[in-house]
């Protein structure tokens, strides 16, 4: 079987995207109702500390998928990922959509929580949430939601109940945590989109398809993002995301991510990448189904 890379540790809602994934199922939604019962501890998950390990693992051959997530509804890109995605020689293979919820756990009364274990990304979801709910709590900021599980497992282990922590539902039952409320998140639709990562170049088209590039531009000239837009307009191709993204060359130089419909063999997609490169450097990262 195909081996995976995903952001760890056990408990994350990568984690958790890449198992799923490697089932076969669907990555279309979590509900606190029910979920697909997977094996939490499989072997065929590689685990990382870090986003840019999930992307070697995948450029070193030690797994052939990775998958990280790119963007979230609410919280907006994930910086990082977008900066491999330069960086690395990777295509996108597929893309993913996952209906987050988040749960409140611990063990204490509403009003009496004092400090909550949370993810940046996760606060960034929940903050109306914990302004009226809960009573001024210190926010403990950690790596992952399976770290800040882990963190109140310990804190109750030691008899504090002033600990709560934000988790997904999997990361309570993983560490055996007590939900004390569940869907905090301030959306309803509050969906995160994956990629999924391979050494492979484009899958074959589908009649329903997504093109991921990067727009580089090598000089700065008036006009240069409107002409680009122009070309895809021009060619009546939808496009589903523009990004600028600084080129870490030097201040004020910017690059553009641009997702739009289509497949990179359709021959209005090649005519319109063949016109951008008149003006621009293109790197294609991959054209993938699409979900959305």
């Amino acid at each position: 079987m195909k081996k995976i890379s995903s952001l760890g540790p056990e408990g994350t809602f990568s984690h958790y995207a890449a198992l799923e994934y490697l089932s076969g199922n669907p990555v279309t939604g979590f509900s606190n109702a029910g979920h697909s019962k997977v094996d939490y501890a499989s072997k065929d998950v590689l685990l990382n500390i870090s986003m840019r390990s999930v992307f070697k693992d995948v450029a070193e051959g030690r797994a052939s998928l990775g998958i990280v997530p790119v963007e979230n509804s609410i919280g907006g890109p994930v910086g990082e990922v977008m900066n491999y995605l330069l960086d690395f020689k990777i295509y996108i293979k597929d893309e993913v959509l996952m209906a987050i919820h988040h749960n409140l756990a611990g063990s204490a009364d509403l009003k009496d929580i004092k400090k909550i274990f949370v993810h940046n990304q996760t606060l960034l979801q929940c903050e109306n949430f914990i302004e009226k709910n809960l009573n001024e709590p210190v926010i403990m900021p950690t790596m992952s939601n399976s770290e800040s599980a882990s963190m109140l497992k310990a804190k109750l282990a030691d008899g504090d109940s002033s600990f709560a922590a934000i988790i997904p539902q999997y990361s309570s039952e993983i560490y055996s945590l007590d939900i004390l409320k569940k869907n905090i998140e301030d959306q309803e639709n509050n969906v995160t989109r994956f990629f999924v990562l391979s050494k492979e170049g484009h899958t074959d088209p589908t009649g329903k398809d997504r093109t991921s590039i990067i727009a580089i531009p090598t000089i700065d000239q008036p006009g240069l993002l409107f002409n680009i837009l122009r070309i895809f307009a021009e060619a009546n191709i939808n496009l589903t995301k523009i990004e600028s993204r600084p080129s870490k060359e030097e201040l004020g130089h910017y690059i553009f991510h641009i997702d739009f419909w289509g497949h990179i063999k359709d021959q209005a997609v090649i005519s319109a990448v063949n016109q951008l490169e008149k003006m621009v450097k293109v790197k294609i990262l991959g054209s993938y189904p699409r979900k959305y």
